[in-house]
């Protein structure tokens, strides 16, 4: 069943990727260091990046297709979930590899519960 709006799941990924910025700091890994802070860091980056160029967000750029965004999300939410064994991490505290597993997981079960509407750029900041 899908019930989030383009436009909450665009609201919601600008909240993440802000997250996944500064979780080294909020979760106590920033002293691990190598791929256990870069990696929330860039995928961050990369989840406010997309959000701003899908269509139905706050862009009005709005050129990359809801349905390929989606995509884009399931795949980065399942290299953030993995990340931790890919990387060698998963060894260190609990703090450092857990919040990538389980903000992964979130990542890809937002983008599996949105809607793909026709039209979806009626949902922009602007026509709310």
């Amino acid at each position: 069943m899908k019930f989030i709006s383009p436009f909450v799941h665009s609201i919601i990924g600008f909240i993440v990727g802000l997250a996944l910025i500064i979780a080294p700091e909020v979760f106590g890994f920033s002293d691990v260091g190598g791929a256990a802070v870069m990696i929330p860091r860039i995928l961050g980056v990369i989840i406010i990046l997309s959000e701003l160029m899908v269509r139905g967000s706050f862009s009005g750029a709005g050129f990359v297709p809801m349905k390929l965004h989606l995509g884009m999300d399931v795949i980065l939410g399942a290299f953030l979930a993995l990340s931790p064994w890919l990387f060698s991490f998963s060894d260190q505290g609990t703090n450092a590899w857990l919040p990538h597993f389980i903000v992964g997981l979130a990542i890809m079960g937002y983008a599996l519960v949105t809607r793909i509407e026709e039209g979806a750029e009626k949902d922009t900041l602007v026509n709310v």
